[in-house]
């Protein structure tokens, strides 16, 4: 039903007991992300990181994130003009 602001007002309130949560920082990256707020979701991934930098969650959802930023990388590459040396 694609809740995100709720999800970031519960979240932002989870947060609010417990400022140094890493997990509530990745997920409320994660609404932020859904709601195409990409600085904001930027900001929390970070915090999560810093707090939890062996989280794996965290590093996969961040790495998702960055790559979901630039989609038309590959086809980028894929466009390039051929190498005239070969």
């Amino acid at each position: 039903m694609n809740l995100w602001d709720e999800a970031i007002f519960r979240w932002k309130k989870v947060l609010g007991q417990d400022p140094r949560s890493a997990a509530a920082h990745n997920n409320l990256a994660v609404a932020y992300e859904k709601k195409g707020l990409w600085e904001d979701a930027r900001k929390e991934y970070e915090t999560a990181l810093k707090l939890a930098p062996e989280n794996a969650w965290v590093k996969l959802n961040f790495n998702k994130f960055k790559e979901n930023l630039a989609p038309g990388k590959s086809a980028r590459e894929d466009k390039k003009p051929p190498d005239e040396k070969k």
